[in-house]
């Protein structure tokens, strides 16, 4: 069970009966049609029209129990202060289903259908499916297994948006992201129960319908600076082999440029308090490391001030030694990662930070680099070829819409693909994200290299921060021989940009690989 775990401004889970109608966070604008790009069929007319709650808006084919399945996306319906979403898949085997893990994710504690979801990018915000009392989702087929019928229709419930909202976008994992599924008055379809399995949804149920902020992270490609902006604070890491020779608590002829990036970062927020926290890792005693943590954190404190207002940014300063690690002391890359200095500020107002896109883009060391439009091939326990021919801007944020395509002769292997993210969060040791999502392809800028979107989820009963990317939560689905997965992936506002490179890895369950040239279609386009 998940525990809420209140973020100022972060978190905004609603609690509902069917008797009590919930205000939402007002959001404005209208996101633009669906443009369809891979494996997508829309009908602009359709659209346009006056729809009916069974009318058809999209489609996307995605691979399940080794057919292709279209699945047919109908109109949002409003029901009071909820909306009601209805899927229709058809070709499925009959002896196939559904998987939890494909629209939940390798996490426990998480309801089913926590990957398929509900966007407003317009507003940065992220609709879950709605829960009831028991924590588990109020949909069709509630334990997230449909199948052994060829024509399985599954119905969820989320929260509605604001009335002057009447669209919103919808992650399907597997397809590409339908950045328009229009919101209607009317009737909710009517239940098509398949099989045995069949339990029908009762929106009645609903107590919990989550709405939560989309949420940003950027880091140096050297490792030197990373900087986590949220709704309730900004975190800038550096890294102290970059700041400081081994041993040592005097900054390096090099730190001065990355405490003026740090700089620069927090100066972009409102004013408030800048926390500067020293961390060593766990070589030499705990009383060495304290007090060189202590003076470490002192003299970024002094450089700090060099470029930055006090007066508006006051600078505290505090040592941890080798008491919170980021991961654990166990490699020397770790233990790398654990020295470090931590900048937070913490300041009631969000500001947008732009990216830094100053300087090349290094060389990719170990791993393929192609075009997106080429791909590359990567032949590991499975053959298996990524290709990005295109991205999309939606609504101010760049999609890139990976392919992943089975080009050996396997069918319905035990093999399938792994992970496309790292080990470890990037936000630490202290918290989980789902490990097998496709959260570790990132956009390279400049020297910049940025994460998909995620969001605070909830706590886990250990009281461990859940966080999940705009991505596919699961990467393992199965996929035959010829068949080709989707994988969406949904990162900040960029600015203008024409095109885009992207980069797997490297990392624990990563084969590291960069897809460059990748040309990005405007909303307009």
């Amino acid at each position: 069970m998940l525990r809420a775990k209140t973020h100022t401004g972060s978190v905004l889970v609603l609690a509902i009966s069917a008797s009590l109608a919930f205000t939402l966070t007002a959001c404005s604008g209208t996101a633009s049609p669906d443009p369809g790009p891979i494996n997508a069929t829309n009908s602009p007319s359709e659209v346009e029209a006056a729809l009916t709650p069974e009318d058809a808006v999209a489609t996307r084919t995605v691979p399940l129990a080794g057919a292709d399945v279209e699945v047919t996306v109908r109109p949002l319906v409003r029901a009071d202060d909820l909306v009601v979403a209805t899927l229709d898949f058809h070709g499925l085997p009959a002896d196939g289903f559904i998987s939890t893990t494909l629209l939940t994710g390798e996490l426990t504690g998480i309801p089913a259908y926590s990957a398929l979801r509900l966007l407003d990018l317009t507003n940065d915000q992220v609709f879950t499916v709605a829960m009831n009392s028991d924590d588990k989702a109020v949909a069709t087929y509630a334990d997230g297994r449909a199948g052994d019928g060829p024509e399985p229709r599954i119905q969820l419930a989320f929260a509605a948006p604001d009335a002057g909202i009447d669209s919103l976008g919808l992650f399907l994992p597997g397809g590409a992201y339908i950045d328009s599924v229009p919101i209607i008055d009317g009737d909710i379809p009517e239940p098509i129960p398949a099989e045995e399995r069949y339990r029908p949804f009762d929106i009645t149920t609903v107590v919990q319908a989550p709405v939560l902020p989309l949420e940003s992270f950027t880091s140096e490609l050297a490792g030197a600076v990373e900087s986590l902006s949220s709704t309730e604070k900004v975190e800038v890491t550096l890294g102290s082999d970059v700041l400081f020779d081994v041993d040592a608590d005097t900054l390096t002829k090099d730190a001065v440029d990355a405490v003026k990036g740090a700089a620069k970062h927090l100066k972009s927020r409102e004013p408030g308090t800048i926390e500067i926290v020293g961390h060593t890792d766990d070589v030499a005693s705990a009383d060495y490391n304290q007090k060189l943590s202590e003076r470490r954190a002192k003299a970024v404190a002094e450089e700090l001030a060099k470029h930055i207002d006090k007066a508006q940014f006051p600078i505290e300063t505090a040592g941890k030694g080798k008491g919170e690690p980021l991961v654990p002391n166990d490699s020397d890359e770790n233990r790398t990662l654990n020295r470090r200095v931590t900048l937070t500020l913490t300041s009631e107002i969000t500001t947008e930070t732009e990216v830094e896109t100053d300087g090349d883009i290094p060389e990719l060391e170990e791993g393929l680099t192609a075009t997106g439009e080429k791909g590359v091939r990567i032949d590991s326990s499975r053959i298996f070829e990524y290709r990005a021919p295109q991205a999309r801007m939606v609504d101010g944020h760049v999609i890139v819409d990976l392919e992943v395509t089975a080009v050996d002769d396997e069918i319905d292997s035990s093999f399938g693909l792994g992970s496309l993210a790292g080990l470890w969060s990037y936000r630490g040791s202290e918290t989980r994200s789902a490990h097998r999502s496709a959260s570790g392809v990132t956009i390279l800028m400049g020297t910049t290299r940025i994460a998909p979107m995620d969001y605070y989820y909830g706590d886990d009963k250990t009281g461990t921060e859940i966080w999940l990317p705009a991505t596919d939560l699961h990467t393992m689905g199965r996929i035959d021989s010829g068949q080709t997965r989707i994988y969406s992936i949904i990162y900040p506002k960029l600015g203008d940009v024409e095109t885009v490179t992207i980069q797997a890895g490297p990392g624990s369950g990563i084969n590291a690989f960069r897809l460059t040239d990748i040309p990005v279609l405007s909303d307009a386009s």
